[in-house]
């Protein structure tokens, strides 16, 4: 009897086998795909826009659902209450200076490892590890 058998007749005795996790298993996203969907700072703009607001804008003070942007200073402006929010308020994004396709990036390369990445790593990939990932000093406001 191979050694092959061995092992395939112990296992049997154990019950059935565990199941795939399937977080685990997933097909990642190559970088070239990334880039094609995140590669821009209006893409990441976009990407951003649909995960805090999948049915669409709604006001954080009101729960108005009509809008108009602000170009200038990229903020949202309700149209009932005329309360004003940016797309990176109440999120981690928040006050940052770093651009989203830089932010968006750095967290894919830090996704696709199991062990993560290196700050020596990301300032390599291009990525300021002072901007990203340390805070800033107490009393410092971003323009």
């Amino acid at each position: 009897m191979g050694f092959g058998i061995v092992v395939e007749n112990f296992l049997r005795t154990l019950g059935p086998t565990m199941a795939k996790n399937p977080i685990q298993f997933q097909s990642g996203l190559s970088l070239t795909k990334f880039l094609e969907h995140y590669g821009t700072e209006q893409q990441c703009r976009d990407a951003l826009f649909r995960l805090r607001w999948p049915e669409g804008f709604v006001c954080p003070e009101c729960g108005n659902g009509t809008y108009c942007v602000i170009t200038r200073s990229k903020r949202f402006q309700c149209n009932r209450c005329h309360h004003q929010t940016s797309l990176t308020a109440g999120t981690v994004f928040e006050r940052t200076r770093t651009p989203l396709r830089v932010w968006f990036l750095a967290i894919y390369l830090i996704t696709q490892r199991k062990q993560g990445i290196s700050t020596l790593q990301l300032s390599r990939a291009g990525h300021g590890v002072r901007s990203c990932f340390l805070p800033r000093p107490f009393g410092e406001r971003s323009g």
